[in-house]
């Protein structure tokens, strides 16, 4: 005898709607187990018979909570065209929706908090433009990172602002237009000229944002000191874009450990004295780090020394190096006044790098 036409007493396993209890299939294998990975889906235990004439073709017609079954009857069917009209206006108002997001999507921000960023951008680049004494400490990095000045930065955030202003308003005005002319649409013939005005007036490359453009700067305007207060704020941003730089040819040699810089030099003494010692340890010293350094690499002591010598004096050249770097620089952003010198530092500082040194013998190890 099938699931199907038993009436007997028995055990079952229902599986229902979670939201709205509808039946989806039943059984009375107690082993069954659905995909566990489904979350629409409740499984209830029944004992007993089964509401007479469901089958597993119309279950979805009653509703089961656990206790009691209910027979929610047979919707009356809907006209085939209405069905189809239906469903095309959802299909319609779907693109629709995903289109005005293609094009908005470009202008807006990508991680979690940038809105309220960008309002305080946004603040800080028209205090700049109007000439206000207000603190400028986000647009100050954003500038350092672009390489621009802090005006060049503000035009930036405040023309973005606008695109993105004008994008939303005119694509909101295409969406409530033909959103209002799709519910109301009563023909196929209706949609079919719907959809070929969203493929037609929808179009991403009409409003794809433009790369921005500098300013021509004529050379008087070069020449042309700036006020105490733009000389201020822009040797503050020069100072914050060098201190990136000169971070940016250190980190390499950042360790991801605590108190490593400790533990590098104490190796480094260690090394200098195996090498001095011709490649073994002197009596009477704890080696146990260089041991330990030369152990993790399958190394003999010696070339372990080595190794810890040629890193410990390329760190020493590298600080060296953007020491020196950094002290010429800050004594050039200090003279800036005019645009010039305040672009030719910038780009200055942009162009800072470390050139590599052929390495020195072993003679040459301190």
């Amino acid at each position: 005898m099938s699931i199907e036409s038993s009436i007997e007493s028995r055990s079952w396993v229902v599986a229902t709607q979670v939201k709205s209890h509808r039946v989806v299939y039943f059984t009375d294998d107690p082993d069954y187990q659905p995909p566990m990975d489904g979350d629409w889906y409740y499984l209830s235990p029944h004992t007993g018979t089964l509401p007479p004439g469901m089958t597993l073709r119309n279950c979805w017609r009653w509703r089961f909570d656990g206790m009691e079954f209910v027979d929610a009857g047979q919707a009356k069917p809907a006209k085939l065209e209405d069905s189809l009209l239906a469903s095309n206006k959802k299909a319609l108002l779907d693109m629709l929706h995903q289109r005005i997001d293609a094009l908005r999507r470009p202008l807006e921000p990508s991680s979690l908090g940038s809105l309220e960023l960008r309002r305080r951008k946004l603040s800080e680049a028209q205090s700049v433009l109007n000439r206000d004494d207000a603190d400028t400490p986000l647009l100050r990095e954003t500038a350092a990172a672009y390489l621009c000045t802090l005006e060049d930065m503000a035009q930036r955030i405040v023309e973005h602002d606008r695109m993105r202003t004008d994008l939303l308003l005119s694509t909101e005005c295409q969406r409530e237009t033909l959103a209002a002319a799709i519910v109301r649409a009563s023909t196929q013939q209706q949609l079919m000229a719907l959809r070929s005005r969203i493929v037609e007036e929808i179009v991403s490359a009409q409003v794809e944002p433009k790369p921005h453009q500098a300013k021509n700067t004529t050379p008087d305007k070069i020449e042309q000191s700036l006020t105490v207060h733009e000389v201020a704020s822009e040797q503050l941003r020069l100072r914050v874009q060098l201190r990136n730089q000169i971070n940016d040819m250190r980190r390499p040699h950042v360790s991801h450990y605590l108190l490593d810089e400790h533990v590098l030099a104490r190796k480094a003494e260690l090394a200098v004295a195996v090498h001095r010692a011709g490649g073994a340890f002197p009596e009477g010293l704890d080696g146990s780090l260089l041991v330990s350094h030369a152990a993790a690499r399958e190394q003999g002591i010696a070339e372990a020394a080595r190794e810890v010598l040629a890193e410990s004096r390329e760190l020493r050249e590298t600080l060296v190096t953007t020491e020196r770097m950094k002290d010429a620089l800050l004594s050039r952003i200090a003279r800036a006044t005019t645009v010039g010198e305040i672009r030719d530092a910038a780009r200055a500082i942009g162009a800072l790098k470390i050139e590599p040194t052929a390495q020195p013998s072993s003679k040459d190890v301190a």
